[in-house]
């Protein structure tokens, strides 16, 4: 994959947090769609979904970091 997505007025859009970003979105687009299906409300669940982004890409990362420990034990600044 290019590391460099395109480029618009001078700003590098990178493929991976554009991807990521996509991903979010999506994924809360199709949980709000899913969510009256369950009896929940779309508006609860965006609300729900938003607020848990912040600690699933922090436990994502821990856990990525505690499966690569050999790397990240010699460099504790990569973490």
């Amino acid at each position: 994959m290019t590391r460099i997505l395109f480029r618009w007025r001078g700003i590098n859009f990178y493929s991976y947090p554009v991807m990521l970003y996509f991903g979010f979105v999506l994924g809360i687009l199709a949980g709000a769609l899913a969510a009256p299906l369950e009896g929940l409300t779309a508006d609860r669940f965006i609300v729900a979904a938003v607020v848990l982004v912040v600690p699933a890409m922090v436990g994502s990362r821990l856990l990525f970091v505690a499966l690569h420990w050999n790397i990240y034990r010699r460099e504790p600044a990569r973490i």
